[in-house]
């Protein structure tokens, strides 16, 4: 979705390729982000996505990519790819990875959830979204969730 004719978005698919979803990592300042953009001339978080869905063509692609990029505000890219497996959530400040955090199925984590909050630290109080999410996600199980 968009508003008037912007052309960036923080949700997209590139179809037989990846998904990715833009969430915000709450560090630092509003007039930071701006000073970035405007007085550096940083490359506007926004589009970095369209770029990556112009020019990635593959879900290991895209996780370098937003792994690696400039960007004008700390951010989550919440990544799915085309393959069983293929999910991450690749967690940025401005200059620099702070970490990717992959699907595994085999060391037991079969989803992975953002709500906001780094996943290797606890939500605040009054705001843990992430533990309902997780306690139905246990309850319903690998086995019940499918495409159909």
């Amino acid at each position: 979705m968009t508003f008037g004719p912007s052309p960036v978005f923080n949700t997209a698919v590139k179809y037989g390729s990846f998904s990715v979803s833009q969430d915000e990592r709450d560090t630092g300042s509003f007039l930071t982000n701006l000073w970035d953009v405007i007085v550096l001339g940083r490359t506007a978080l926004f589009i970095q996505m369209r770029k990556a869905m112009d020019e990635i063509d593959t879900f290991d692609n895209a996780v370098k990519f937003f792994s690696k990029i400039k960007l004008s505000a700390a951010s989550y890219f919440i990544l799915g790819g085309a393959k069983s497996g293929e999910g991450a959530v690749v967690t940025r400040d401005r200059d620099s990875l702070v970490d990717v955090w992959r699907l595994n199925a085999s060391a037991g984590r079969w989803y992975v959830v953002e709500t906001n909050y780094d996943h290797s630290s606890n939500p605040p109080k009054g705001d843990n979204r992430r533990a309902p999410l997780m306690r139905t996600l246990n309850a319903t199980g690998p086995a019940a969730i499918s495409a159909a």
